[in-house]
Order: structure tokens, then C-alpha cells, then sequence
């Protein structure tokens, strides 16, 4: 990782591993990545389950939410950016590219996409994600402390981009056929370009998961038996010692006849003296399953999954639709908000010139969103028709002052569910539950 106070002399740089380097700044120690973080962090999807598992769970839900552009109570569906959006590159869809967008923030904190075109005005051929760890800043500008060049290198090739402009910097290849967008989370550490909130503050337990898992492999490999020791003795019960060749063939055979699952139970034969002195584990000492249920546990929560959406077994079926509910309202959508926001200010404004009010989500195509709507609606209207005159409910519901409404109270009940846009065939299918109760 590159430094931008160049005023900051590092004095000593005393350990290196896992990504992270610890370095010693004016008598002060403080831990960064050296520039291969994003590849551990990645590799981690991969390895540890809860891990995998949560990411899963939250680009499913994600995948749910389709763009939309707004034009007053219209949402558009049918617009070239839109289809851009829908089939982004070839062998994606949305939900694929809301999977791969969601993967490389949350665990890196950076998300960079490649717009490919005939031009820097022109509109996009497609627009692919790239790898975070195959992103490296080149060069910093001296001037305003922003990235100079980009350097995309993955198997295939290296890829340079440059930056042209000053106020609103836009990074271009040398042919000015593609182009290099980012998003990057808050660098805690330095005033870097790089995110760094990504699943750093889990990345010891995600380790200490990793870790436990391989524990537990290798003792079941062995049988589950308690590890020990063989000692020689000789006839006079003095200690002995083995040739290396006696040595090496005894180490073989343990290997080959005594180890692994398959050879679990069989007896120890022992000649010439050997005896085999086991080292005694308590039930605490083995009791590993506990340790992997507290970090895979710890991970969730870090990631904002509800433990009744993986199936924790403290939680019951009645509260799955709230702990759905809560993670679209306080993980999902404010995450999907700033992804929309990304692609309309960067591609939408930039290469469609768009003047659409915004790119936004459809409640009524989410499921959580539709029934926990309608049960608001209806609770309070319901409630609130007692005491609260005609205005009043209208401000609770949105809506502004009534002139000189007539509408019933079903009437207004509609128009809440038409502002969400909901379509004529879900209207009337809410007003049959309307009626219900």
C-alpha cells in the first residue's frame, strides 16, 4: 500500500505476513496492508463457510432489487441504460453483477468496473467487474493528493489507466476505449484511495475459523486419539535410541498402517522395547464444535445476518419474516441505494446523459417490503381515523394537504399503494386484505 503523506518517514518496518505489514512510525506502531490484503481477504470467500454463507444470503436478496429510472410516479423500465444494467457483459446478468458487486465490497471495501466502448463520450459496449486485487495505483498527483494511473493486471494482461481532467477526474486507457470507475469505502488507516472497512475487523476470526476447521480434520484423521509419544527403553529400562534407518521405517509405518479414519481402533504393535505414552486431552480440550458455532456466530452478526436466516437454533420460524424485513432495511437496500447512485452518476449521467430524477427500486416487486407496506397502510388509517382529521392521516402516509378531498379512506389507501408503485393487479389483491380487516 502507498502512502500519501510523504512527510511520514517510516522508521522500521519489523513484521510481514498474511497481508498486513507492521510498521513503526516516529515510536509509534501502527498495522497496514502491503497491497495483497484483497487477495487473503478473497481467498477467504472461499474457505470459510459462515463467510461464504452470508455473502450468499445477502446477493440473493440483493438480486431482488431491480433498477428502475424515475420520472414522477412513472417507473422506467424500458431504456437503453437499464438493458445495460440488466446484461451488463457477456455471460452476466443483474444478478450476477449485483453478486460480484456485493462480494468485492463488502470483503475488500473497493469496487472498480471497466466500461468498454468506441470512445470516452460513446455509450458503453458492456461493463465489466474487475478484481480488486488486480487494481494497483500507479501514481498519486501532487497537487490535489488523487490517483494518477491505474494498473489492471490479471492473467492476461496489464492495463494501464490515466487520469484526464482535474475537478471530476475520469481515469481512460491509451486508445480512450475503456474506462475505469471505483468506489472505495473510508481508509481508516491513511488518506489512501484504498477501502479498508471491508471484513478486516473479522479477518482473525475468519483466520481463528480456518484454523479450527483444519484442528478438527487432522484429529479426525487421526482417529480422534489423543496425541503421544513412543519411547525405547532398553531390558535395563534406561533409554534408548533408534537408528535412523529403524527410524524412518517405524516412522512409515505408523504413517501408512496406524493413521487416518480408516485405521481408527486398530491396536498398537509394539516390539522391542516400545511403549507408547499418550498425552491426555479433557472433554474442554476436545470440545471444538462450540469454538467453530461462536466464530461462524460472530461473523454473521458482524455482517448484519439475522441468526434466523442461517438457521441458528435459538431462533424460531415466526421470527423469519421480521429478521428478513431487517436485513433488506438496514443492510440490503442502503447498499443497493449507493450502487445505484454509483451507476447513475457514472455511466448514466456521464455516457447516456440521462435527466431522470433517479435510479431506484420498486417496493412492491419486494416481498418483505410489499406485506410490511400494506400492514402499515392499514394499521394506520386504521388507528388513526379515531382521532386525526383527513390531513393529518395525509401527512402520516406521505401525502400532502388534502384541498377539498372527498375520498374515502379506501380511496386514500389506494393512492399510498399506487405512490409505491405497486401495479392495478397488486392494488386489488391489497384492498381484498383491506377488507378482511
Amino acid at each position: 500500500m502507498r502512502f500519501l503523506n510523504l512527510n511520514s518517514k517510516i522508521e522500521t518496518k519489523s513484521y510481514s505476513g498474511n497481508g498486513f505489514v507492521l510498521y513503526n512510525f516516529n515510536g509509534k506502531t501502527f498495522l497496514f496492508d502491503n497491497g495483497n490484503s484483497s487477495r487473503n481477504l478473497l481467498s477467504l470467500y472461499t474457505k470459510v463457510a459462515p463467510l461464504n454463507t452470508a455473502l450468499k444470503k445477502i446477493a440473493t436478496l440483493s438480486g431482488k432489487v431491480k433498477p428502475y429510472l424515475k420520472k414522477g410516479e412513472e417507473f422506467i423500465s424500458q431504456n437503453e441504460f437499464i438493458k445495460l444494467l440488466l446484461n451488463p457483459y457477456f455471460g452476466y446478468d443483474w444478478v450476477k453483477f449485483v453478486k460480484e458487486f456485493l462480494i468485492h465490497s463488502i470483503i475488500t471495501d473497493n469496487f472498480y468496473l471497466k466500461i468498454e466502448s468506441t470512445g470516452e463520450k460513446s455509450k458503453p459496449l458492456g461493463i465489466k467487474p474487475i478484481r480488486p486485487d488486480n487494481v494497483s495505483i500507479v501514481s498519486y498527483s501532487e497537487i490535489d493528493g488523487l490517483p494518477l494511473s491505474f494498473q489492471i493486471q490479471d492473467a492476461m494482461a496489464t492495463e494501464n489507466y490515466s487520469r484526464t481532467g482535474l475537478g471530476n477526474p475520469r481515469y481512460f486507457n491509451r486508445s480512450k476505449t475503456n474506462e475505469l470507475i471505483f468506489m472505495s469505502g473510508i481508509n481508516t488507516l491513511n488518506n489512501d484511495y484504498y477501502g479498508t472497512d471491508g471484513i478486516n475487523s473479522i479477518y482473525l476470526q475468519c483466520l481463528k475459523y480456518c484454523e479450527t476447521i483444519s484442528h478438527n480434520l487432522s484429529v479426525l484423521k487421526n482417529g480422534a486419539r489423543p496425541t503421544g509419544a513412543l519411547v525405547l527403553k532398553a531390558k535395563d529400562g534406561c533409554s534408548a535410541n533408534l537408528s535412523d534407518e529403524q527410524f524412518e521405517k517405524l516412522k512409515k509405518q505408523l504413517d501408512k498402517e496406524y493413521s487416518g479414519t480408516a485405521n481408527t481402533g486398530k491396536p498398537l504393535l509394539l516390539e522391542g522395547g516400545l511403549e507408547f505414552q499418550p498425552m491426555n486431552l479433557t472433554n474442554k480440550d476436545m470440545d471444538f464444535l462450540e469454538g467453530v458455532k461462536f466464530d461462524a456466530k460472530s461473523i454473521f452478526i458482524n455482517l448484519g445476518i439475522p441468526l434466523a436466516l442461517v438457521g441458528e437454533g435459538s431462533t424460531t420460524y415466526n421470527s423469519y419474516p421480521e429478521s428478513r424485513l431487517s436485513l433488506y432495511q438496514d443492510y440490503i437496500l442502503p447498499k443497493m441505494e449507493q450502487f445505484f447512485d454509483f451507476l447513475y452518476n457514472n455511466i448514466g449521467v456521464s455516457r447516456f446523459n440521462l435527466k431522470f430524477e433517479d435510479l431506484i427500486y420498486r417496493e412492491s416487486e419486494i416481498t418483505s417490503l410489499k406485506n410490511d407496506t400494506i400492514m402499515r397502510g392499514i394499521a394506520i388509517i386504521d388507528k388513526a381515523k379515531e382521532y386525526l382529521t383527513q390531513d393529518e392521516i395525509r401527512a402520516l402516509i406521505g401525502f400532502d394537504k388534502a384541498v377539498k378531498s372527498t375520498n374515502t379512506e379506501k380511496e386514500e389507501f389506494v393512492k399510498l399503494m399506487r405512490k409505491g408503485g405497486y401495479t392495478s393487479s397488486e392494488v386489488k389483491e391489497a384492498l381484498k386484505l383491506y377488507d378482511t380487516n
